[in-house]
Formats: structure tokens, C-alpha cells, sequence
């Protein structure tokens, strides 16, 4: 848990940070993007993950679609998504649930867009 804890340090020393002083708001940007990346190191995405979450990214809604592993049998990826905080859940106003990747997990989903589209 301490990378977490560096993340939010960071994110919490960004919040105060005076807007007139770029120099140290870069230097901090710079802190808030090394915690980040040292965050997404304890992340293991694997190729099947990858089609899921972009489709939640885009509709904001869990599926039922499942993969199969040899030693694992057939899941359910959202379940296994969910269980590793690759996608999160959310509320809006009135209550009702919508779903999203983990913002921390954008960038790899768009490098994988990226290498992935026609």
C-alpha cells in the first residue's frame, strides 16, 4: 500500500500548489505522473481484458461476456475486472450505477487502442 499512499501525497500536494508558481507546479506534475506510474507497475492487464474494458470505457455498463483459462475454467471478465479494481463502480446523482475503467489504467488502454485499431 505505500505506492497508493505516494499517490495521493502527490495528488494532495498538487491541490495546493499556487497557480502562479509553474515552476513548482511542474515539479509536482512530475511527482503526481512518477506515482502514477509506479501505481500501474502493481497492475497485470492481460490481452482479454483489454476489448472489456474499452467497451465499459464507452457504454458505462457491466456485461456478462467470460473467457476461459487453462488451471482458471470459464469466468466472467467483468467479474475479474472488477475484483481487481481495473474497472470501478460509481454513482450518480440519482443513484443510479454506471462503470469506468480505472483512471489510472487510461493510458495503457489507449496505447492499446492505438496498436489495436485498423
Amino acid at each position: 500500500m505505500m505506492r497508493s499512499t505516494i499517490f495521493l501525497r502527490a495528488i494532495a500536494k498538487i491541490i495546493v500548489v499556487p497557480l502562479d508558481s509553474s515552476k513548482v507546479a511542474i515539479n509536482l506534475s512530475n511527482s503526481a505522473k512518477n506515482a502514477v506510474e509506479e501505481v500501474r507497475k502493481d497492475y497485470t492487464i492481460s490481452d482479454y481484458h483489454f476489448p472489456i474494458m474499452d467497451e465499459i470505457h464507452h457504454t458505462g455498463q457491466l456485461n456478462t461476456k467470460t473467457h476461459n483459462l487453462p488451471g482458471k475454467g470459464e469466468f466472467v471478465v467483468c467479474d475479474e475486472l472488477l475484483q481487481n479494481k481495473f474497472i470501478l463502480g460509481y454513482y450518480d446523482e440519482s443513484r443510479k450505477s454506471w462503470f469506468d475503467i480505472n483512471p489510472i489504467l487510461i493510458e495503457d488502454l489507449n496505447n492499446w487502442k492505438a496498436t489495436n485499431s485498423p
